[in-house]
């Protein structure tokens, strides 16, 4: 992301006219969707992070965005049973 401001500034000068803002979080999404449902949960809290930003910036990401966030830890509990819970918590606080 740091780059990407230091190449394209004029990306960054009205986020909420430029619907590739939203795209960077929204890839950002599925990749840590994908890290979340492997059985890495405590990511969950960025995913919450970044699907909102997504969200927030374009509303026609909100289905996309909000089917990984409630499906990646499903699949992820599935896959492996997590011995602490505080992802859980810490994510309802992001995601607030």
């Amino acid at each position: 992301m740091l780059v990407l401001a230091w190449s394209l500034p004029q990306l960054f000068a009205q986020p909420t006219w430029n619907p590739y803002f939203a795209v960077l979080f929204l890839v950002t999404s599925i990749v840590l969707a994908w890290v979340v449902a492997t059985g890495s949960l405590t990511w969950w809290p960025w995913l919450v992070f970044t699907a909102s930003v997504a969200t927030q910036a374009e509303l026609f990401f909100v289905t996309f965005a909000v089917a990984l966030v409630v499906a990646a830890p499903l699949i992820g509990m599935a896959r492996q049973r997590p011995q602490r819970w505080r992802w859980l918590s810490l994510g309802a606080v992001v995601g607030t």
